[in-house]
């Protein structure tokens, strides 16, 4: 962590928080007693801080409650900080006027002293500071002293101002492009419903079944398009269950990287932490992950499916999962991937997973799962439509990344004085 004993910037005054802020903590009404809750007087509690911004409160006081506590009111645009279990160090912004419990401390000033919304950031910045001063300590929980003692660097207020406005506008920059993807998540799982039940003509256009409903026909997978055919699982597959483990596949003689179920997500494939068992020539021959293969969760998410694309030469896969592979040109292993995800969302595999003490998709089962199944170029179509709409998904995930990178980095420049703002 940052220290000002070296050196101070120039114009900076090393403060601690008690000399520009008077804090305080707040406090619970009995919950013992009648008529204290369910008032109209907002309550924060520390769990609340988890939350950037405090616009309301999940509790409320009476005005009973107020006068029967040790509660203070505490003004908007104030910092709070967590001061006990495991939301300790955690800073929050009070959008409004409320009050809070005993384990969360305001740290108010007046403009006079220093920026509110600088402290925030000053705040922000320094709890790992303050939670390493009492680690080891059993639970790692502040005090009021503890944060008055801290000691930071204090510019003029003018520079304050400025370095709150320019992480504040990263800041924003952040909640802005979150609030994108979770948007752009939302509408994946209705754009997926719309491709594998409507569809894409030539056009490039969703069919409507409502405006054209002779384009569409009645099947086991609900209406589909017209031209589409219904087939099952085990018709367009070759499937496999992959290796039993035991002990004496783990005696080290022929050993080999395998997948177990915890390596298969949804539409990914993680090969960290992987183990190694035998196999012998016939064995991997059996079972060799090839690229395009499909691997489908036997137990736990049942059903979860992701492509196997080369990540690793001689590979291979446990008994907790399904490989797919096609048997023709019938049916795209991108365009089943998705549609065991859209299976997975409404329920279709529900009634095929046997559930004793934990949920198992056996190969009987899985294999007369129905799959909605149009001709292949469409397929290419719904790929490549659905693929647009994660790749703006994943642009903008990159684009979230970098820009808190950029964040970490300007809060230990400007609040440290490394690098200086204009005023």
């Amino acid at each position: 962590m940052f220290s000002y004993t070296a050196s101070l910037p120039d114009g900076w005054q090393l403060k601690k928080i008690k000399e520009i802020s008077e804090t305080y903590a707040g406090g619970t009404p009995s919950r013992s007693s009648f008529g204290f809750f369910g008032g109209f007087i907002p309550w924060v509690r520390s769990s609340e801080l988890n939350r950037n911004e405090i616009t309301d409160t999940e509790e409320k006081l009476t005005e009973l409650g107020y006068k029967s506590s040790s509660v203070k009111w505490v003004p908007a645009n104030t910092p709070l900080v967590a001061m006990y279990g495991a939301t300790a160090g955690i800073v929050s912004w009070l959008r409004i006027t409320a009050v809070t419990n005993q384990a969360v401390l305001a740290v108010p000033t007046c403009d006079e002293l220093a920026n509110s919304r600088w402290l925030y950031w000053v705040l922000k910045f320094n709890s790992g500071k303050l939670l390493t001063t009492v680690q080891g300590s059993g639970q790692p929980n502040l005090s009021k002293k503890l944060i008055d003692e801290l000691e930071i660097g204090v510019p003029q207020l003018l520079e304050q101002q400025k370095i709150a406005e320019i992480i504040d506008t990263i800041d924003k920059a952040i909640a802005l492009t979150d609030t994108h993807i979770t948007k752009l998540k939302k509408a994946k799982a209705g754009l997926l419903h719309d491709l594998l039940t409507r569809g894409i003509d030539e056009h490039g256009e969703l069919r409507d079944p409502t405006r054209n409903p002779e384009q569409f026909k009645r099947s086991a997978l609900r209406k589909i398009p017209k031209d589409w055919s219904v087939e099952l699982v085990g018709e367009v597959f070759d499937m496999q269950l992959g290796k039993m483990l035991s002990k004496a596949s783990k005696k080290g003689h022929n050993p080999y990287p395998y997948l177990a179920n915890r390596h298969i997500q949804w539409e990914r494939i993680d090969i960290t932490n992987l183990e190694w068992m035998d196999f012998n020539s016939q064995e991997r021959e059996k079972f060799v992950l090839l690229s395009g293969d499909l691997l489908i969760c036997e137990g736990g998410e049942s059903g979860r499916t992701a492509i196997w694309k080369g990540e690793l030469e001689n590979c291979y896969f446990q008994k907790a999962i399904h490989r797919l592979r096609p048997k023709d040109y019938r049916i795209i292993p991108e365009y089943m991937l998705r549609f065991m995800r859209w299976a997975y969302d409404y329920a279709l595999l529900t009634e095929l997973t046997s559930k004793t003490s934990i949920t198992h998709l056996t190969s009987e089962k899985f294999a007369i799962l129905p799959i909605s199944l149009p001709p292949t170029e469409e397929q290419q179509r719904i790929i490549q439509v659905f693929e647009r709409h994660e790749e703006r998904i994943i642009n903008k995930e990159t684009r979230l990344e970098k820009l808190k990178l950029l964040k970490k980095g300007l809060m230990s420049d400007l609040l440290t004085g490394r690098v200086r703002v204009k005023t």
